[in-house]
């Protein structure tokens, strides 16, 4: 018995070399796909671990807090970062929430603070975040105050510059 030699035909090796091609071009897509859905869901747990720890950071504040908070009528609960748009700085939203954290966990402690005093020291606390830098990976940024509100809860919306050595 003797089994025809196919790969000398020529619509055999034009079959063979499409499904070479074929299964070389899925595998591509494959691997674009996968990865751009573990950035995704590697961003969504940046965010969400950042979250985690505001909450952490909170709560363990106000636990800590918890007679002074009787005492006073306004507090502070939490603060809210927003970013200025920056057109020279592109940042990603991975170094964004990474950089969100940082300056969070920088000001962690006026948390369950008299909204008062702090409102009293907003100088001290502009300055304390401005002569700050913020490292993440090779670049260092640092951070202006465009505006600040001060009740409750601080809201505070800055704008990030590649930090001068």
């Amino acid at each position: 018995m003797h089994i025809p030699p196919f790969y000398k035909r020529r619509h055999w090796q034009v079959f063979l070399l499409g499904c070479i091609i074929g299964s070389i071009i899925s595998y591509g897509l494959f691997l674009f796909m996968y990865g751009k859905m573990y950035q995704s869901l590697y961003v969504e747990h940046a965010k969400i671990s950042s979250e985690l720890q505001d909450v952490t950071r909170q709560n363990e504040a106000l636990k800590k807090d918890n007679e002074q908070l009787e005492s006073t009528d306004y507090v502070i609960e939490s603060i809210h970062i927003r970013f200025s748009p920056n057109k020279k700085l592109r940042l990603n939203r991975l170094q964004l929430v990474t950089l969100e954290n940082m300056m969070k966990e920088e000001l962690e402690e006026i948390i369950g603070k008299s909204v008062r005093s702090i409102a009293e020291n907003d100088d001290i606390l502009i300055a304390m975040l401005e002569n700050k830098r913020f490292t993440i990976g090779d670049d260092s940024f640092q951070c202006t105050t465009k505006k600040l509100f001060i009740t409750d809860k601080v809201e505070w919306t800055v704008l990030v510059e590649h930090a001068s050595s």
